[in-house]
This record gives C-alpha cells, sequence and structure tokens, in this order.
C-alpha cells in the first residue's frame, strides 16, 4: 500500500466517523437510551467501530475492483 492509498483511507475513515457521530448524536438522551440503549458516553466508541467498519468494507471492494481483469471494448 503507498502512501497515497493510506492518507486517502484515513481521510475516508474520518469521514464515517463524524458521519456517524453527527447521525448519532442527532438523537435525543431518551431515544438513544429508550430505543438504541446507548448513552452519550458511548458515542464516539460506536461512531468509531463503524467507521473502521466501513473502511475495511472500502478496502475489500477496492482490492477487488483492482484484481477484475480488463476487457477491451469493442
Amino acid at each position: 500500500m503507498d502512501l497515497l492509498e493510506t492518507i486517502q483511507r484515513l481521510w475516508y475513515r474520518q469521514r464515517a466517523f463524524r458521519a456517524m457521530l453527527a447521525q448519532l448524536e442527532s438523537h435525543s438522551d431518551r431515544e438513544l437510551m429508550r430505543d438504541l440503549r446507548l448513552t452519550r458516553a458511548d458515542l464516539p466508541q460506536l461512531a468509531y467501530e463503524e467507521a473502521a467498519r466501513r473502511a475495511v468494507a472500502l478496502a475489500r471492494r477496492q482490492t477487488t475492483a483492482a484484481k477484475l481483469p480488463v476487457r477491451p471494448h469493442g
């Protein structure tokens, strides 16, 4: 893996983390506790875990796409 790929993956993970954290933080305390059984203290860890999961899935898709044979047009 080269430096550019590493930077892209870190950037993607950071974006995924912020998006997930914002989504979770949009819930009220009552919704978090009643529906999700979470407290506000749980949110950063949960968002980080989801961001890492998404980054791994993206890396797998990119690796699979890179291995696909290229067919000539025509």
